[in-house]
């Protein structure tokens, strides 16, 4: 028989989060990449750069669903 419940997906959003320092910093390195190392460096800024974040929830969702079976022995369907 199988059960369900519903729970909630430990998240804070992205202002002051982990996630939003680690995207930061990977624009960063991209944006310090073409300027300064690139075959043919050019001038990238903050706004040649975008995130597409309901493609980060599908990853964090996915992450939390491996981290609960790895951790818990436990299948989700979310």
């Amino acid at each position: 028989m199988k059960t369900t419940k519903s729970v909630q997906i430990p998240f804070d959003g992205f202002y002051g989060s982990i996630s939003k320092y680690l995207i930061d910093t990977y624009i960063e390195n991209e944006i310090e990449y073409y300027e300064n190392e690139a075959d043919e460096p050019k001038n990238v800024d903050w706004s040649d750069f975008t995130v597409d974040f309901h493609k980060f929830a599908r990853y964090y969702v996915a992450a939390y669903i491996e981290y609960v079976a790895n951790e818990y022995d436990m299948s989700l369907s979310l």
